[in-house]
């Protein structure tokens, strides 16, 4: 049998043709503790007794111990290494689990002293919302020996939401922002054993890029976080200097960002099944081993970012550049509308023709709708205290725009901000027949447009949730709010609709969105919005041209 040491590491490092470069081990030589003669050499005590001595440590009342189930309740998984006996189930609740396994533990033998002496114990863990415990008691006598807690705090000094950028406020450091049911382990980890040191986790794995030019590899940096559980992300950051001057805290930030993508787009049925970005999918369907790779301040180029997205099971790709648009120049991923636009693409890419299908947005007015779905979203997630903003008023909420930060300009990186006023932004379904607008960014401006529109008229009957995340969630019914619902029924849109869309069927898809998923209630809300801006009933696209209408149904 293999005892496991519990404190031990090993390092292989293997080139990308698959040679292996170097071994690194911290194997130890010293005898097993020197009270004994091996591990072994004791009679070890029962798993059963190492849990009982668990639960005490855990001040868990003793008589319940009658409760604990034998032996018929306890599981043996592993054929070479150490056993690990799984517990199940155990009274402090009916769907607790426990795992014991026998390992030893390597301590020092005296303080300040370079030798040291090892102990067999029993490795328990134990998930006690909201912690979750390695706990480890000799074999010999069940006392003991260490303890920790999984469920450590990991902080990160961002622009924290909604701040859009630098300009609306400072840093701040923020910890454990993530929603349980999205990343129920937290940002740092991928299963119940491991906690990653650095900017990567289950969902995104967040770093540098910096392509060495004389071998032609590429040289990933992640930041390192700092403290005694390395948990930590606070960096440096000086907006005087160039973006080079403060990589670590732009990786921090493109980490932080995409995360609370991730698990805000959760809740509205960006989950598993429907293809998500995890590396770990916990047994709720779709395929794994999908976490987003995004890369801060790529060199190659200036002035842009996309996204990559290869069908479910294959990790995407999110390439950040920097702007060289003011002085010094801007990173991106202190500009939440970019990193939120090229989240987006990830999103509608999954949802459009499925998981498997994620070439439903490449071409044509379907590559345009996949602009605006981005922008859409980057652009409702600036909207804070809706005050008297609102058409009912007939005072429209202050123009909104996407890359103002990275662009130094008011007016961002489109054509017109986003706004309900038509003097300040005029395009209508027709516009498409423009030559500037066959660009894909702008036909993107104007099938956003519609849909702020629609986000509106939702917002003025139902009123704004700033908790975009607590709101009820996808499989319980339509929110309450008209924030909140408008982003569902673009992403349930998004799911009905056919691979490579029209703005058309992608306005049928919404309506029919409405129709399942709040009866008919909000159906003229709907059409309102999209017939303002000329996707009305008789909305055509025929011979080469678009053709408005603004009429609504009958009863609208």
């Amino acid at each position: 049998m293999i005892i496991d040491c519990t404190n031990e590491y090993v390092t292989v490092n293997v080139a990308d043709d698959n040679i292996l470069v170097s071994i690194g081990t911290a194997t130890f030589s010293q005898p097993i503790d020197e009270d004994h003669n091996g591990a072994l050499s004791v009679k070890p005590s029962a798993p059963r007794d190492a849990l009982l001595a668990l639960l005490h440590h855990l001040g868990v009342a003793a008589d319940h111990a009658a409760d604990l189930p034998e032996p018929q309740g306890i599981g043996i998984e592993g054929e070479v290494a150490s056993p690990t006996y799984v517990f199940r189930p155990v009274w402090v609740a009916s769907d607790l689990e426990v795992r014991a396994t026998m390992e030893v533990l390597r301590i020092p033998a005296a303080t300040n002293h370079p030798s040291v002496r090892t102990v067999p114990v029993w490795t328990l863990t134990i998930r006690l919302d909201p912690h979750h415990y390695v706990v480890q008691l000799r074999q010999s006598d069940l006392a003991l020996a260490a303890v920790w807690d999984y469920a450590r705090p990991a902080c990160y000094l961002v622009y924290p939401w909604p701040l859009t950028n630098p300009d609306e406020g400072p840093r701040q450091l923020v910890c454990d922002p993530w929603h349980p049911d999205a990343s129920p382990l937290g940002w740092q980890r991928t299963n119940d054993t491991f906690v990653y040191p650095d900017t990567q986790g289950n969902n995104v794995r967040a770093q540098l890029y910096s392509p060495d030019r004389q071998s032609g590899s590429e040289v990933l940096i992640r930041p390192q976080g700092t403290g005694p559980d390395h948990s930590t992300f606070a960096f440096p950051l000086d907006l005087s200097q160039e973006p080079t001057a403060y990589g670590e805290a732009s990786v921090t930030q493109l980490f932080y960002h995409t995360n609370m993508m991730h698990d805000l787009l959760y809740g509205y049925g960006f989950d598993e099944p429907a293809g998500n970005f995890q590396t770990n999918n916990f047994g709720r369907g779709g395929l794994g081993n999908d976490a987003l790779v995004a890369y801060a301040q790529n060199p190659d180029r200036f002035n842009n970012a996309y996204f990559n997205t290869p069908p479910d099971g294959e990790p995407p790709t999110m390439w950040m550049f920097l702007f060289n648009l003011t002085t010094p120049h801007r990173d991106d991923t202190l500009d939440r509308t970019v990193v939120v636009h090229e989240y987006t693409h990830g999103l509608t890419a999954r949802l459009t023709g499925g998981p498997a299908n994620s070439f439903c947005l490449l071409f044509g007015e379907s590559a345009g709708l996949a602009e605006g779905w981005s922008d859409f979203v980057a652009a409702i997630l600036q909207v804070r205290d809706v005050g008297n903003g609102t058409n009912s008023t007939g005072i429209p909420y202050p123009p909104i725009a996407i890359g103002a930060y990275v662009s130094g300009k008011p007016g961002g990186l489109r054509l017109h901000p986003f706004s309900t006023d038509r003097t300040v932004n005029p395009v209508t379904y027709s516009w498409l027949n423009r030559p500037e607008y066959a660009e894909i960014h702008a036909a993107g401006e104007v099938w956003a447009s519609l849909l702020y529109e629609v986000f509106w008229n939702l917002v003025d009957r139902h009123g704004f949730n700033a908790d975009w995340w607590n709101h009820g969630g996808h499989e319980k019914g339509a929110p309450s709010q008209g924030n909140v619902l408008a982003l569902q029924l673009v992403v349930d849109g998004l799911k009905l609709q056919p691979c490579f869309p029209t703005f058309l069927t992608a306005r049928d898809a919404i309506i029919h969105a409405e129709d399942l998923r709040t009866h008919g209630t909000n159906r003229c809300e709907v059409w309102r919005g999209f017939a303002k801006r000329g996707l009305g009933l008789a909305a055509n696209y025929s011979q080469g041209m678009y053709t408005d209408d603004f009429t609504v149904p009958t009863g609208c």
